[in-house]
């Protein structure tokens, strides 16, 4: 079924109807009240009946625009309002924007000094291949040492992403650290075995 006249439509749309159709029944009743002809009682009668009925059209016309007007501030002012709440949303992105990329530079550098890592534990290995126990055991503890201070970078930084909801690094962190956990259980057996008392 269709809308009924006026009906669903904007104030603005409804306002600006309402003053088009009200100037056309005003052209309407002003053209009526210059045809009546001037010659007799009668006529002279339904020429001042059409032209009060011009003069309440002219009013109700007034009243029209004034309310067009009205409605016109409304339309401004709230184009307005949501404007700002554009602006203010666009500052917004912007900010977490810039939060975003600090967070993931703080993530690459996690990886890249967890990558440097596997390099202490393969030279450890390459000492212990050699009969270098003690070297192989220092560098061990150096790579623990490592693991221990990144483990907490990781932490700080789900930490950090979790407070300002980035659900992604938060959960990014905390698969990296949770790796570094083990990777330090595992160098722990390691140590384990290099320092055990041959039999």
């Amino acid at each position: 079924m269709g809308q009924k006249n006026g009906e669903g439509r904007a104030p603005l749309t409804e306002a600006a109807a309402a003053l088009e159709a009200e100037l056309a029944r005003f052209e309407e009743l002003a053209a009526q009240a210059r045809k009546v002809p001037l010659d007799s009682e009668k006529n002279f009668g339904r020429a001042a009946r059409a032209m009060q009925e011009t003069a309440d059209c002219q009013e109700r016309t007034a009243s029209l625009v004034r309310a067009l007007v009205e409605a016109i501030n409304r339309a401004r002012d709230h184009q307005q309002e949501t404007a700002e709440a554009v602006l203010a949303r666009a500052e917004e992105l912007k900010a977490r924007t810039e939060l975003l990329e600090k967070l993931l530079d703080r993530f690459r550098q996690l990886g890249v000094d967890a990558r440097d890592i596997q390099q202490l534990v393969a030279a450890a290995n390459a000492k212990g291949t050699e009969r270098d126990i003690e070297g192989a055991i220092a560098t061990l503890e150096q790579a623990r040492a490592r693991i221990d201070e990144i483990t907490g970078q990781a932490t700080s930084l789900a930490t950090d992403a979790r407070g300002h909801g980035i659900v992604d690094v938060e959960r990014e962190a905390d698969s990296l650290r949770q790796q570094l956990v083990s990777a330090r259980n595992k160098l722990g057996l390691l140590h384990q075995g290099l320092t055990r008392p041959k039999e």
